[in-house]
């Protein structure tokens, strides 16, 4: 009784919130963070961010309705997830922002099922988020490229960054909305950034992270947190999260062959064909993203969601090409 108590004065308090007018926040502010990549963010809500979509939903996480009551057994079994990142398309906002739902959260710390979505109310909120008009019949279904308002009533840290999300519980009040302002508005350009911009060499002290942290944000992974980038010249070193679909085996890593190692967070292998595994040298472009946990230091965790693979082609057939052009040339003058 005492936790419905609770979430009754939480749910009228947010209802309080709900009624005041939205304000226009930029995602460098929303992202800020302290020495210890904390957020700092103490702004007001609902607070409403503007960009692009960067990545389909059911590319990222697996949204098919799992509805689990809580047990001992079911703690933090979240079941169905969806997430989308979204960037700023104005240049002078220098960041992008992650939207993330889930469906069990009474298996969280909440320990309550009253908190969670049943298999028919999360298919609402799918149809909610998913459609401009709530309605797949009537709505234009968001995609990358879209440029969207998101209005959120609330936004908390994981993982190192700000994200906008229903603070784990089924209240409306939490809800956070997407508004379609142009359809097929078009991607950003990657940014183009090398491993030597985001990580340190490798000290081979599994104890240790080389990831690198600028608080100011000017430089390092948190310059490119949720924003779209490309990594040219990478090696494979791990292959084993190729194609897999479970998000936490979705991991490669890689090199740059000067002794520094990144991962890359693969999409679901049921959605996205990556093609085969690169042999040689490859670009890799997606979504920088961070995934440092839920403990206090976000200083690390810098990852690469990857949307698309780039294999370029080997120099030796570019001159091999030009040279039997050339052949051609001669024995057309002659």
């Amino acid at each position: 009784m005492l936790a419905k108590a609770t979430k009754i004065v939480v749910g009228v308090v947010a209802l309080l919130l709900v009624a005041s007018p939205a304000v226009s926040e930029t995602h460098w502010n929303l992202q800020a963070v302290d020495e210890d990549g904390v957020a700092t963010w103490s702004g007001t809500y609902p607070v409403t961010v503007t960009g692009v979509i960067l990545n389909n939903h059911e590319d990222m996480l697996d949204s098919t309705p799992n509805y689990l009551p809580y047990t001992p057994e079911n703690v933090w079994k979240i079941g169905a997830q969806w997430q989308i990142f979204i960037q700023s398309a104005d240049v002078r906002d220098h960041g992008g922002t992650a939207c993330w739902m889930g469906q069990n959260y009474g298996n969280t710390w909440r320990k309550n099922s009253a908190f969670s979505y049943s298999d028919a109310e999360w298919i609402a909120e799918l149809n909610r988020l998913n459609y401009s008009t709530g309605d797949p019949a009537t709505g234009h279904h968001f995609r990358k490229g879209d440029l969207v308002q998101v209005t959120a009533n609330f936004a908390g840290f994981y993982g190192g960054k700000t994200n906008v999300n229903e603070n784990h519980d089924n209240n409306p009040a939490f809800d956070f909305t997407i508004t379609l302002l142009e359809a097929g508005y078009g991607m950003p350009a990657p940014d183009l950034i090398t491993l030597a911009m985001v990580t340190d060499l490798d000290d081979k002290d599994p104890d240790t992270h080389e990831d690198i942290f600028d608080q100011t944000r000017l430089s390092g992974g948190e310059y490119f947190q949720g924003r779209y980038v490309r990594i040219n010249g990478l090696e494979i070193v791990d292959s084993s999260g190729w194609g897999e679909e479970a998000w936490g085996n979705r991991i490669c890593t890689v090199t740059d062959g000067e002794e520094r190692i990144f991962k890359l967070r693969m999409p679901r292998g049921t959605k996205v064909d990556l093609g085969d595994i690169p042999t040689s040298e490859f670009d890799a472009i997606g979504v920088f993203n961070q995934e440092s946990g839920s403990g206090s230091d976000g200083t690390f965790g810098y990852e690469l969601y990857v949307t698309e693979v780039m294999v370029p082609e080997p120099a030796t057939v570019t001159l091999l090409v030009l040279g039997g052009l050339a052949t051609l040339r001669r024995r057309r003058t002659k």
